[in-house]
């Protein structure tokens, strides 16, 4: 059975957790996994400095009619995700399991018959949804690569498939966020979550999904799931990990260690294909801690990243969210 989680992308400031502490606040995406079952998701605003940064002398944002607002051209324009016509855009819509374990498990794509492509009838019902204009498609590296994974479910045919799902998404209405989801070092079967995203695979992964789609503006790219470099909760090493990459982790997937990938090298990969796409990178512990992001913010020459934020009923410092 297809797994739905409400999530919500743009248009909103979040603040820190602690009021004593709050440093900045940032445009929040929200859903996904995390290391229990995943729960409906939320964001506040509160005033700061914004943790999103966009072009340079930003024109006045027109604020969202009450007709559906447009997804083309989606990028950031100072502390807010707009179209084209300079509309402010907020994404709510749904996070759709399945592609990030389907296939690598050996017996799919998608986990909703006929496994190999999404029934036209599971875009209709998300459409019905009053107000949603937004899905969340996780992926998995090594199908996407053709890594260790059969070939009617890895590589061209993973590939296919996901972009005819993002065509039919987006001719819906649908703005596409992709998210690395899952990810293995080496030859290792990418069956669980790892901490951080590896310089094995990873760098090409994005460089191939970005020129898969950098013609297509109303996706975005999630460049990584819930980061979790040591397990630690708001570590310098931990940030300087998840920024520059380059530190030793042990797998999820195998008793070895691997060479992780930094935000900085996945944004270089999509840049390097010449997407202009929104990029989104979550914070650490799981996508909960967003203290040192501004800190640590990735290096993007387009200035057209976001920061993810995954809120869940049992978060510790957040769970007030």
């Amino acid at each position: 059975m297809t797994t739905m989680t409400i999530l919500v992308l743009g248009s909103l400031l979040l603040s820190a957790c602690d009021p004593s502490r709050v440093r900045a606040s940032a445009t929040a995406t929200v859903g996904g996994s995390a290391p229990a079952t995943t729960t409906g998701s939320s964001a506040v605003s509160a005033p700061s400095q914004p943790i999103v940064t966009g072009r340079a002398s930003p024109p006045k944002i027109t604020a969202p009619p009450d007709r559906p607002v447009s997804i083309a051209g989606l990028h950031v324009q100072g502390n807010e995700i707009v179209n084209k016509s300079g509309e402010l855009v907020r994404l709510r819509g749904f996070n759709q399991s399945g592609a990030e374990y389907a296939c690598v498990e050996g017996w799919g794509i998608f986990d909703v018959p006929p496994n190999d492509s999404m029934p036209a009838a599971v875009i209709t019902a998300m459409s019905r949804w009053v107000g949603t204009n937004a899905v969340r498609v996780p992926l998995n590296e090594q199908c996407w690569l053709g890594i260790g994974v059969a070939s009617q479910y890895g590589g061209q045919a993973y590939q296919r498939a996901i972009a005819i799902y993002v065509k039919q998404l987006t001719a819906a209405g649908f703005a596409v966020i992709l998210d690395l989801h899952r990810s293995a070092p080496g030859s290792q079967r990418s069956l669980d979550q790892e901490q951080m995203p590896d310089r094995d695979h990873s760098v090409e992964f994005w460089r191939e999904v970005a020129t898969a789609f950098s013609s297509n503006d109303a996706v975005l790219f999630d460049l990584f799931n819930e980061p979790a470099p040591f397990d630690e909760a708001d570590s310098e090493r931990a940030w300087q990990c998840w920024r520059d990459g380059g530190c030793m982790l042990r797998s999820q997937n195998g008793d070895t260690s691997y060479v992780a990938a930094g935000m900085n090298e996945l944004v270089a990969a999509v840049r390097s294909t010449g997407a202009r796409n929104i990029v989104i990178a979550g914070g650490i512990n799981w996508a909960e801690n967003l203290d040192g992001w501004l800190r640590h913010r990735p290096t993007d020459p387009l200035n057209n990243v976001v920061a993810g934020f995954h809120a869940y009923s049992f978060n510790t410092p957040c769970a007030s969210v």
